[in-house]
């Protein structure tokens, strides 16, 4: 089989045509033995797998042949999966490496597993969607739109170790920052804290703010 960057695809039945490129993330409607007899119109949003193509696959056009301009008969997409809080529990990670419940993670949290490919034929594919970069010491980075799947961990599901995250659990209450999901938080800049903060959990715990002394600030 050839490898190509990118593939213009009919979706047989419904004559839309999408392009896919390496490197863009997808939505992939889950196997029938996820989903029992719900279509896929019975899905929410978060139940559907999301994957970023690592490599398209399409069968060698034999040389000359009219249909080498063609859509090919099929075409297979190597995927790198995004695990949601959903399938959490299914990275096969070590208790004391996950470290960390579903419930650390936001509704449209995902994480990026790349050493967790699989083939999957272009027809399960069910559109594109853009997962966006969240991190949380990034004070410059574009907004994140409501409702939209955005990811800041990153897991190696072949030797068991997270290369980037979990998100840490702030506040007095040690639970985890939960993108548009969470009241206010105020963030603590001093080196020893840096730490993010509920303001009901400050105005509960009877905390108040220190304003520093400027003079001191300037001397240094």
């Amino acid at each position: 089989m050839d490898s190509v960057e990118k593939i213009d695809w009919e979706t047989r039945g419904t004559g839309e045509v999408t392009t896919y490129e390496v490197g863009e993330d997808v939505v992939v409607v889950p196997l029938s033995k996820a989903i029992g007899k719900r279509s896929r119109h019975d899905l929410t949003e978060v139940e559907l797998w999301r994957g970023r193509i690592l490599e398209i696959r399409i069968p060698k056009p034999k040389s000359g042949s009219s249909n080498e301009k063609k859509q090919p008969k099929y075409a297979w997409v190597v995927l790198a999966w995004y695990y949601s809080p959903l399938t959490y529990n299914t990275m096969g990670a070590p208790q004391d490496l996950k470290g960390y419940r579903k419930n650390d993670f936001g509704t449209y949290e995902l994480i990026y597993a790349p050493t967790h490919t699989d083939p999957v034929h272009i027809e399960t594919l069910n559109g594109k969607e853009e997962i966006y970069q969240y991190g949380e010491g990034d004070h410059d980075a574009d907004e994140i739109p409501t409702d939209a799947f955005y990811t800041r961990s990153e897991f190696h599901t072949d030797v068991n170790k997270w290369v980037e995250g979990p998100p840490p659990r702030e506040c007095v209450c040690k639970q985890t920052y939960k993108l548009y999901e969470d009241e206010v938080m105020y963030y603590c800049p001093r080196s020893a804290c840096r730490t993010w903060y509920h303001q009901s959990c400050l105005d509960k715990g009877n905390y108040r703010m220190r304003v520093p002394d400027i003079s001191k600030l300037e001397d240094e």
